[in-house]
C-alpha cells in the first residue's frame, strides 16, 4: 500500500508517533490521581470530615455514573468533533481544578461535586484519547501502544500512592491533593506543544500502514474498516460484550478497598500504601503484557487476565499478612487493567475502526455505570462484615 505523494513514510528513528506515545505515556502520571490513587485518601479523609469510609466511596461512584451518563454521548462526541489534543488540554485542566477543590472542602457535598467534574478528565484520558490516538499513529501495534500507555498508569499509581501516603502523614491530606493539582496543571503545556491527532497533521502516514490491506485516504491516513454503530448495536455480540465488560469493571473496582482493609487488618497506613502500589505495580506489568498479547490474540489476552484475577482472590481467601496482601494486590493488577486496555481492543477486533469511538462510548457508558454500582456496593458490604 502506498502513501499519497503530500506525506512521507517515515522510518522508526523519525516517526513522530513515538513522541506523541512518550507524551502520552506522562499524561497517564496525572491520570493516575483519579482512581489509581483514589484508595489512600479514603480513610483520611473520612476521618478528617468525620463521614464514614462507605461515604467516601461514593465519591468513585459519582466519577462513574457520571462518566456513564456522559460518555456515549457528550463525552464521545467532544472526542469526535474536535481535535484530541485540545481535549486533552482542557481535561488536564478540569483535573487540576478539582483536585484543587478536594483540597480546601468543608463537606462531603464538595468532594461529590469534583467526583462529577474528575469524570471528564477520567474518560478523555483512560476511555478515548489512547485507543483513538493509536489506532491512527500504530494501527497495527495499537494492542502494544495502549500497553505501554497504560502502563504508566500502574506505574503513576504505584509511585504517587506510596508518595501520597508519606505526604498524608506528614502533612495532611490537603497537602497531597494540592500536590496532585499542581501537577495536572503542569502537564498541560506537554499536551499542547507535543500531542498530534494523526500522522497527516505532521506530514507522515501511520506506522506499519504498508502491512495493511486496502486504500489510503486523501493525506495519507487509513481508510477506517468494520460496521457502523448501527449495525454493531443490533449484533449478538455487542451485548455479550455489554454484559462481560461492565462485570469485569465491577469486580475491578473492589481494588478501591484494597488500602482500608489492609488496615482494617492491622497494617500501617504506610504499609497498606504499600499493598495499594503493589495493586499498580501488578497493573503496570499487566498492561505491558496484556496489550502484546492482545495483538496476537484477544481470546488469549483474556484468558490471561481473568487467570490472575482468580489466583487473586484466592490468595486473598487464605491471608492477611503484608506479604500475603502484596502479592494478592499485584495478581489483581490483570483485573485492574482490563476494562480500559482490553475492552478497546475487544472492540476494535469485533466491530473494527469504523465507527470505534461511537461503539467504545456506548459500551464505556455501561461499564462504568456498573462501576458506579459496585464502588458503593463493595464499601457498604466491608463496612457491614
Amino acid at each position: 500500500m502506498e502513501a499519497t505523494n503530500s506525506v512521507k513514510s517515515p522510518g522508526r528513528k523519525h516517526y513522530y508517533g513515538f513522541v506523541v506515545v512518550v507524551v502520552m505515556m506522562l499524561l497517564m502520571f496525572p491520570a493516575s490521581f483519579i482512581t489509581s490513587c483514589a484508595s489512600i485518601f479514603f480513610a483520611p479523609v473520612s476521618k478528617g470530615l468525620g463521614f464514614t469510609v462507605a461515604d467516601y466511596g461514593v465519591t468513585q461512584s459519582i466519577v462513574q455514573f457520571t462518566t456513564a451518563i456522559c460518555a456515549p454521548t457528550l463525552f464521545s462526541k467532544i472526542c469526535r468533533k474536535y481535535n484530541i489534543r485540545y481535549v486533552l488540554v482542557s481535561c488536564l485542566l478540569v483535573e487540576a481544578l478539582g483536585f484543587a477543590i478536594r483540597a480546601v472542602a468543608v463537606n462531603i457535598w464538595m468532594l461529590y461535586l469534583t467526583s462529577a467534574l474528575l469524570a471528564f478528565p477520567m474518560s478523555t484520558l483512560f476511555a478515548f484519547s489512547i485507543p483513538i490516538l493509536m489506532n491512527e499513529w500504530f494501527p497495527t501495534k495499537t494492542g502494544t501502544m495502549l500497553g505501554i500507555i497504560s502502563a504508566m498508569q500502574g506505574l503513576g499509581g504505584v509511585i504517587f500512592s506510596t508518595v501520597g501516603s508519606v505526604i498524608i502523614a506528614n502533612y495532611g491530606w490537603r497537602a497531597c491533593f494540592w500536590m496532585f493539582a499542581g501537577i495536572a496543571l503542569l502537564a498541560v503545556p506537554l499536551a499542547y506543544v507535543f500531542i498530534r491527532a494523526k500522522p497527516a497533521d505532521v506530514g507522515q502516514t501511520p506506522y506499519g500502514m504498508e502491512k495493511l490491506e486496502g486504500s489510503t485516504q486523501k493525506g495519507g491516513g487509513l481508510v477506517p474498516v468494520g460496521i457502523s454503530a448501527a449495525q454493531a448495536t443490533h449484533s449478538k455480540l455487542f451485548y455479550m460484550i455489554h454484559v462481560a465488560l461492565p462485570l469485569s469493571n465491577a469486580v475491578s473496582c473492589m481494588s478501591f478497598f484494597f488500602n482500608s482493609y489492609a488496615q482494617v487488618v492491622g497494617l500501617t497506613i504506610v504499609a497498606a500504601g504499600v499493598v495499594a502500589s503493589m495493586l499498580q505495580l501488578g497493573t503496570m506489568v499487566f498492561k505491558l503484557t496484556l496489550g502484546a498479547v492482545c495483538d496476537r490474540s484477544v481470546r488469549v489476552g483474556a484468558i490471561y487476565f481473568c487467570g490472575s484475577t482468580i489466583a487473586a482472590l484466592c490468595l486473598f481467601l487464605f491471608g492477611t499478612t503484608q506479604g500475603v496482601l502484596m502479592a494478592a494486590a499485584f495478581l489483581y493488577g490483570g483485573m485492574y487493567s482490563s476494562p480500559n486496555l482490553f475492552g478497546p481492543l475487544l472492540v476494535k477486533h469485533v466491530f473494527g475502526t469504523k465507527d470505534f469511538t461511537k461503539i467504545w462510548g456506548r459500551i464505556t457508558g455501561a461499564s462504568t455505570l456498573m462501576g458506579g454500582l459496585a464502588s458503593s456496593l463493595w464499601g457498604y458490604i466491608m463496612q457491614a462484615t
